[in-house]
Order: structure tokens, then sequence, then C-alpha cells
């Protein structure tokens, strides 16, 4: 078996959809034979239809056909197949013995500067589908924007991944990661920019999406947010990635014609993901901008908190959770219980709230407490950690526990100065606590048919 004919014969169906489509793959089937012109131990010639098929020892990727056709055509497909038939591969390891006998640093060799993001990729796609076929594996990831298909013998280097080309290592890489099941090292906070093909990629599906969604296919425009969502959370990118998101609900609420939405809003979501692919165009690195992949914990001094409430809450982007805003005698500070879209269908904000959060304490018995912290676990951005061990320390609240305001225009003020402007300001609710002036008996609003 010539080399040619043995890297053929490990490209079985499945790698072949994943080259080109399933349907092409049929067509191909269905085709008349090919006639082989000439052969050598690593080029051969095909007759297919009147056209000329060129493989060589570049693989199925680089066959060169003298149809018109771009990419893999029909007849590089009826080629391959030709060529497959005669001599099938016998024995040898399978690609998913392959990929999974590779060890980390070698995937991290391959993966190159890409590598941060291929932790992260891997890390968020933890349930990934794998189905294995004669000689090839197929990866599905939560994170990736398609499939990665590994051939036997073709090792991570022709790996088959129909995305953009610029972001090819980083999806091969994590899709190995996945396959081969390793524990993943802790990715540093401070990984670089965020990745610049990935920007220009969101600007076009951004402007694309403006033309399907309203004059066109709202259901491309949809999927195509969706697609690039995944891969800007990813590339630690996760305030664009829920902007997306958000876009492309909005996006599937017009291609059901959903008499409550808004094209108006549509077009706002798009035109903030414009305004902030351009913003980190400038800035990739500032995460006033990208946001946060994760928190890091410190442990901080011992600390009293005053939990003054709950707030449930659920994003456009389909994030939810339950908040406790606190304060600690010097600023606010919260913890609790979040999920990100997609993720843990079953978790219920509202039962989250009766349910144990700090070592048996729930958020409905904590609400209105002093709870005393020995070792809290504490963020730059002012956030606990449920590993903090919160005990209840009694005693009654007074007003000298709190930071009340008297007037509303100098929280306001307050809240201005903190918040900061434009895309840099903070997209966090912001708690102030106000002093009542009075308190008025409640009264009946014959309009709005309700009680105020």
């Amino acid at each position: 078996m010539s080399a040619l004919r043995k890297m053929l014969a490990a490209h079985d169906d499945t790698a072949l959809v994943a080259l080109a489509s399933a349907g092409l793959l049929r067509r191909a089937q269905a085709a008349q034979d090919a006639v082989l012109l000439s052969e050598t131990e690593d080029m051969a010639l095909l007759s297919v239809e009147g056209y000329e098929v060129v493989l060589d020892k570049g693989g199925p990727t680089k066959a060169r056909c003298t149809c018109p056709a771009t990419g893999i055509c029909k007849h590089v497909l009826v080629a391959i197949l030709r060529l497959r038939a005669s001599l099938p591969l016998q024995g040898g390891p399978s690609a998913k013995a392959e990929i999974t006998g590779l060890t980390l640093a070698e995937i991290e060799e391959f993966a190159g500067a890409d590598w941060p993001q291929a932790l992260r990729i891997a890390a968020l796609s933890v349930k990934a589908r794998i189905s294995e076929d004669d000689s090839s594996c197929l990866v599905e990831m939560a994170a990736a924007p398609s499939p990665v298909t590994f051939v036997a013998g073709s090792g991570l280097n022709k790996a088959l991944f129909d995305g953009p080309e610029g972001r090819r290592k980083r999806f091969i890489a994590a899709a190995a990661l996945t396959l081969g099941g390793h524990a993943l090292p802790e990715v540093a906070e401070a990984i670089g920019a965020v990745d610049a093909t990935l920007l220009h990629d969101a600007a076009d599906v951004v402007r694309r999406a403006m033309v399907h969604g309203l004059r066109g296919d709202a259901a491309l425009a949809q999927d195509r947010l969706f697609d690039i969502a995944i891969s800007a959370r990813a590339d630690a990118a996760p305030r664009l990635a829920a902007l997306l998101r958000v876009a492309a609900v909005l996006a599937g609420r017009l291609s059901a014609r959903d008499p409550n939405t808004d094209p108006t809003d549509f077009l706002t979501t798009l035109a903030e993901c414009h305004a902030l692919i351009r913003a980190l165009t400038k800035a990739p690195s500032d995460t006033a901008l990208t946001g946060q992949p994760r928190r890091d914990y410190q442990t901080a001094p011992p600390m009293d908190v005053v939990i003054l409430g709950a707030m449930i809450w659920q994003a456009s982007s389909g994030a939810r959770g339950l908040t406790l805003h606190g304060w600690d005698g010097t600023r606010f500070v919260a913890t609790g219980p979040a999920r990100a879209a997609g993720a843990d269908p079953t978790f219920s904000a509202k039962a989250a709230y009766r349910q144990s959060w700090w070592r048996g304490l729930s958020p409905q018995r904590m609400t209105g407490q002093r709870l005393h912290l020995a070792a809290p676990l504490l963020s730059v951005d002012g956030l606990l950690s449920q590993q903090s061990e919160g005990i209840e320390g009694g005693g009654p609240l007074t007003e000298q526990d709190l930071p009340f305001y008297d007037r509303v225009e100098d929280a306001i003020a307050e809240l201005h100065a903190g918040l900061g402007i434009g895309l840099r300001a903070s997209t966090r609710p912001q708690p102030i606590l106000l002093r009542f002036a009075r308190i008025a008996s409640p009264r009946f609003d014959n309009l709005a048919q309700t009680h105020l």
C-alpha cells in the first residue's frame, strides 16, 4: 500500500463529512467511478466526470480539481472514495487511541501561543460529545463553533476543523485535552489580549446580523451570533459574549414573529456589540471592557458583615442567580449562587434562597443578620466566595452600623463617582441606603389598580 493510499484509507465517512458535508458525500457516493490516470508513492491523478483531480501527500485539504468549485468538491470526494476502496486500512491504532496517548506537554507544544485559550475552551466543554468511527474520532465541544475530527495517522496537525483558520490550533488542542481527559492546569488571570481575529469575525457577524435580522433570515442571524458568542466566551471576552447572546435571543424572537419583541431593541443591542468590539480593538487587554473570565479569591482578615437583602436576577443573555448584598463596615460586598447562560437547567434562584449557602445558613436566614467571617475569601471587586464559612454573630443592628444617605442628590453623586462612564462603567448593580424622610400610609391607586 502506497503512503498516499494508506493516508486516504484512514479517512472514513465521518472524516469525509467533516471535510465537506453529508449531502456532498452522498452525491459523491452516487456518482460514477473515477478513472485512475497515473499514480506514484505520494501522488495520484484521476479523471472524474471530465475534470482532473490531483491528490498528494498534502492530504484531501490540499487536493486540486480543475472544476470551478472552491474548497473540497464532489470530484475530490469521488477520487478519495476510488483510492480508498481498493485497499482499506487494516489494523493500527484508532484516532482516539492516538490522540489520548499524547501528553499534556505535546498538546501544549502544538497549541503554542493559543494554549491559554485552549485550556479555557476545554474547561467550558467538559461534557463534550465524542463519537468514534472506523478510523476517525469526532469531538463536539460546547465552546467550539464546529466539531473537531481526528483521523488515524494524522495527529494534531491534520485534524479537521471547519472554523476560523486563525483559531484552529486552540480548538484542536482543546478537543485533544477533552478526548484525553487531562487534568487542566490553572490559567493565569493576566492572560494576553482578546484575539484580534475574533474581534474581526465578531464585527463581520454583527454587520451581517443587522441585515439578516431585519430584512433577511433572522434565524441565520441567530445562529451566527450564538456561534461567535461561544467563541468570545472561550477567548476570555465574557462581556462581549453576553451581549452577543442577547442579540442572538432577540434575533430568535424576531424569527418567530414574537409580537412582544421590538426590532429597535435588536438594533440597539447590535449597536452596543459594535461599540464594544471597536473599544476592544483599541484596548484588548482592558478588563473593564473584556469582563472577567473568572475571579481570584484571596484570604482577607476576619470581618463582620451585615446582610442587607437578597436579589433574584436574570440577564437577557440567559445567565441568572441570587445575589446577597452586605456591608462590612467600610464597603458593600456581595455573594450568592449564579449560573451562566445554558448551564445547569435545574438551577432555581428561588429554591437557592432557601438552601444552605454558608455552613448551614440559607440566604433567607441570613438576610437582616450580622455574620462573622473568620476566614473570608474576597475578590478585588468585593465578591465573597461560598467557601468563606460564615457564622451568625448576633446583636441588633443600629443606624450607626450602616452608611445611610440623607439626601438623594448626595447618593447619586457618589454613585456617579464610583460607577465610571461610557463602556468602562460598571455593569454590576450598586446598592445605596437612603434614610426615609417620612413614611406615608398606604393608599390604593385607582388608575394603576394597585396598592402603593
